[in-house]
């Protein structure tokens, strides 16, 4: 079997481009051909990045849409979503909840579904500025097609530039959750959602699973 380039940019490779310029196509760089297990458009919601924290991730941005309402803000906020092709590795499974809701005048109570890894939801909307730089660069960059890395909260911009890492966010996510259990009441450490680079040994993993859906 002829071994394959690295197709993924790494979380600190993807950087802002101006314009995100189209690729040509190459049936070779897209590993997710059409495996039975795959998740698709009418099929179970993918996760919220709060339940694949520390998991390893390969996101394939598809599309991006722009000024689209943020859920439940009320005073005309808007976000940009990349639609993506989002694989979580590994072999722990994926609990997705879904909180009860009212629509359309009936009630649907509280569910939760579980997914064995790894796993691909296609057209999973992908949002935050950390993100959203990040694949920004995976799409305007020739040579590759997706990123790769572990999903982490990290520092937000003002962080970012106080010199925070992600490891000082999990230190005050920690205090902080330590102390509501001791029934004190202290600020939200303030975060954004993101990726870290996939350590060598990582990489080898993902590459190895790609290799597989395409050899």
């Amino acid at each position: 079997m002829t071994t394959q380039a690295d197709p993924w940019a790494s979380a600190s490779q993807a950087t802002q481009t101006a314009q995100a310029a189209a690729r040509p196509a190459d049936p070779n760089a897209d590993p997710f051909a059409s495996p039975d297990d795959f998740g698709g458009a009418s099929g179970p919601r993918g996760p919220k990045l709060a339940e694949i924290l520390n998991r390893l991730v390969i996101i394939k941005p598809i599309e991006k849409k722009l000024d689209q309402p943020i859920p439940g803000e009320t005073d005309g906020k808007t976000q940009n979503i990349w639609v993506s092709d989002l694989t979580v590795l590994g072999d722990e499974p994926i609990t997705v909840f879904a909180p009860a809701v009212e629509k359309n005048g009936k009630s649907y109570p509280e569910s939760s579904e579980t997914f064995r890894a790894p796993y691909t939801w296609n057209h999973w909307y992908a949002y935050g500025r950390g993100l959203e730089v990040k694949l920004d660069g995976v799409h305007a960059d020739p040579n590759v097609s997706m990123l790769l890395g572990v999903v982490k909260r990290c520092p937000t911009g003002v962080g970012y530039r106080a010199g925070e890492t992600w490891e000082t966010i999990e230190k005050r996510w920690a205090e902080y959750r330590a102390a509501l259990l001791a029934g004190r009441d202290i600020a939200k450490p303030q975060f954004s959602w993101g990726l870290i680079d996939a350590t060598p040994e990582q990489r080898a993993v993902a590459l190895a699973w790609f290799r597989g859906l395409s050899g």
